[in-house]
C-alpha cells in the first residue's frame, strides 16, 4: 500500500488540488505546500491515519526555523515505525521548504492519506482542531498569517463554483465566435450592397490567413512529436533510476537491520558504521575536506623526511 513509484499516478496531482484536500482535511488554510515544511500538520494528519502513533501533545505548531522543524518530523518517523512504513523521510531536503521538494512528499501522503483513511477523505469524522489543541500553539493554529479559521469542511463549495472565473480557452472560443459572426455580417452586407472587388480582398485575406493557421499547425505538431519522442526517453530514465534508487536503498536497509540485531550496540565500528549510514550531504562534504587536509599534511611530512635524508 505504501510502496509506489515515481511514476504513479500520485506524482502527476497538482498543488492546487493537494492544499484543497489538506485544507479541507485537517481545517486548516495554508496557501502553499512549503508550509507543510514545519512537519506539525503531517503529524496533524498522521495522527488521523493512524490513531496513536504520533503523541499530539509533543507536536510544535509554533516552530519557525529549521532546526526546530526536526523534532517534529523526529515524531512522524516514529509515526512511519509503527505502522510499518519503512519509507524514507529526506528530512534534510523537507525543513528546506523548498517547493519539490515538499510538492513529491505531500502528493506521496495524498496518495497513502487516501488509501489508508478509514473513511471517506474527501469527508473525513476526525477531528482535526480537538487533535490538534492537544499541540503546543496548535490551538490557535490555521495555516493562515492571519489566524481567521475560515476553512470550515465543505463551507463555501457553491460559493467557489459561482465564483469561479471563466477560463481563457471560453473567452477565445467566445472572441472566435464574435468574430465568424462579425466576418459573415460584413461579407453579406458587402454581397448585398454589390461590391465585389471588396469581397474579393476579404477572401484573399482569409486565404492567407488559412495558409498561416496551417503551416502553424503543422509547425506545431512537428514539434510536439519531438517533444513527446523526449518524454518518453526522460520516463525511460526516470524508471531506470527509480530501479537503480530501489536497489541500493534495500541494500542499505538489509545492512542497518543486520546491525541492529547485535547486541553491543556501542561498539566503535557499528558507530562509525551508523554514523555513515545516516550522514547528510553536508557532513559528507565536511569529512571529505577533512580527509584531503590529512592527505596533504602527510605528503608534506613526506617530502621534508626525504629532503632531509637527501641532505644527510
Amino acid at each position: 500500500m505504501a510502496s509506489f513509484g515515481m511514476m504513479n499516478q500520485a506524482y502527476f496531482v497538482g498543488k492546487n488540488t493537494l492544499i484543497d484536500w489538506i485544507n479541507n482535511f485537517l481545517e486548516i488554510n495554508i496557501d502553499k505546500v512549503e508550509c507543510c515544511a514545519n512537519g506539525a500538520i503531517y503529524c496533524n494528519l498522521w495522527d488521523a491515519l493512524h490513531p496513536g502513533s504520533i503523541p499530539m501533545s509533543r507536536v510544535d505548531f509554533t516552530v519557525k526555523h529549521e532546526y526546530e522543524y526536526t523534532k517534529n518530523w523526529k515524531l512522524l518517523q516514529n509515526g512511519f515505525q509503527k505502522a510499518g512504513i519503512e519509507k524514507v523521510i529526506p528530512v534534510q531536503r523537507l525543513i528546506k521548504a523548498r517547493y519539490q521538494d515538499n510538492l513529491e512528499f505531500l502528493q506521496w501522503m495524498y496518495k497513502y492519506g487516501r488509501d489508508t483513511y478509514n473513511g471517506d477523505p474527501d469527508d473525513p469524522t476526525y477531528d482535526a482542531i480537538g487533535r490538534r489543541q492537544k499541540s503546543k500553539g496548535g490551538k490557535d493554529y490555521t495555516g493562515s498569517k492571519n489566524n481567521n479559521r475560515n476553512n470550515k469542511r465543505n463551507n463555501g463549495k457553491e460559493n467557489n463554483r459561482s465564483n469561479r472565473p471563466i477560463s481563457a480557452s471560453s473567452r477565445n472560443q467566445y472572441r472566435s465566435s464574435q468574430s465568424q459572426q462579425s466576418q459573415r455580417g460584413s461579407i453579406s452586407s458587402m454581397g448585398l450592397n454589390n461590391n465585389n472587388k471588396s469581397n474579393q480582398r476579404e477572401l484573399e485575406a482569409l486565404k492567407n490567413e488559412n495558409q498561416q493557421l496551417t503551416e502553424s499547425r503543422n509547425a506545431l505538431q512537428l514539434k510536439m512529436g519531438s517533444l513527446q519522442q523526449e518524454h518518453d526517453e526522460l520516463s525511460n530514465v526516470a524508471k531506470d533510476i527509480e530501479v537503480e534508487r530501489d536497489f541500493y536503498f534495500n541494500k542499505v536497509v538489509a545492512i542497518e537491520q543486520i546491525l541492529k540485531k547485535e547486541e553491543n550496540q556501542d561498539t566503535p565500528l557499528l558507530k562509525a558504521i551508523y554514523e555513515l549510514l545516516y550522514q547528510t550531504d553536508e557532513e559528507q562534504q565536511n569529512n571529505n575536506n577533512n580527509n584531503n587536509n590529512i592527505d596533504q599534511q602527510m605528503n608534506n611530512m613526506n617530502m621534508n623526511m626525504n629532503m632531509n635524508m637527501n641532505d644527510i
